[in-house]
């Protein structure tokens, strides 16, 4: 009888086991299906927060708005912009916000929403760049500029005219790495926004004396995008919010 109810409590306690595992299975299923993630560069933090950088603080405020409106259970991640385009493309239940809508890159996204209005960029020097026409000296080879890997500022320098010998490629996205470039007088040019590179001197404790604008460049608007990859269920939630979204705000993008 003891040997009986031994086994039988152990066949209980197996049943429960199972039990329990497939109650946490389905539970853990619940959460996946509710759960989606937002890429977003970790350089935006500091336009909110340090920079106070307007544009920015709009564009948050409509994906804060968009994802009410989804209803999705939702979780923001600040990567470095190389990592949030890998993990873009391998999680299918993300989206990735504020990336540049490129020729290079039409293709490879379902393009949701502009993140924000068309901003100007600009090519920066530090001061003392001696050049009688800095375009033809660019497109002769006289100059080296530097960008981000797999940023479209990179792609960018190429239209310009740089030849990609010149074009210094930036493998890991710290905030003041390009500006410490050029003001160490390893590269003659950046492509920066004014409000960022001006915050990146401050942080530098340089003025923005320091350096010299020459020509502005129109930017496509930043959008929220996702993969090809991605949850059809989650892109249709997406795109009901977008609608919904543009209803009910004329103003958006």
């Amino acid at each position: 009888m003891i040997a009986g109810h031994k086994y039988l409590w152990l066949a209980l306690a197996g049943l429960l086991l199972v039990s329990g595992i497939a109650t946490g299975a389905n539970l853990r299923s619940q959460i996946t299906t509710a759960e989606v993630t937002i890429y977003i560069d970790h350089t935006t933090l500091v336009s909110i927060s340090a920079a106070k950088d307007p544009n920015t603080s709009y564009s948050m405020e409509k994906l804060n708005e968009l994802l009410a409106l989804s209803g999705l259970e939702y979780q923001i991640e600040y990567l470095p912009w190389t990592r949030a385009l890998r993990e873009v493309e391998t999680n299918p239940r993300s989206f990735i916000y504020q990336i540049l809508r490129t020729p290079e890159r039409e293709n490879n996204y379902y393009w949701l929403m502009p993140a924000s209005v068309a901003e100007r960029i600009a090519l920066y020097s530090s001061n003392g760049l001696a050049t009688d026409d800095v375009m033809l000296d660019i497109k002769a080879g006289e100059f080296s500029a530097a960008c981000y890997l797999e940023s479209a500022q990179c792609t960018m320098l190429e239209q310009i005219g740089f030849p990609k010998d010149n074009i210094v490629v930036i493998p890991s996205q710290s905030l003041t790495a390009e500006e410490k470039l050029l003001l160490q007088a390893r590269v003659d040019f950046i492509l920066a926004f004014p409000s960022v590179i001006q915050h990146n001197l401050t942080v530098l404790g340089e003025d923005a004396s320091k350096v010299t604008k020459h020509i502005s460049f129109d930017m496509p608007p930043d959008y929220l995008a996702a993969s090809k990859q991605v949850d059809p269920n989650l892109l249709e939630a997406m795109r009901n919010a977008v609608k919904r979204l543009a209803e009910s705000d004329p103003n958006t993008p």
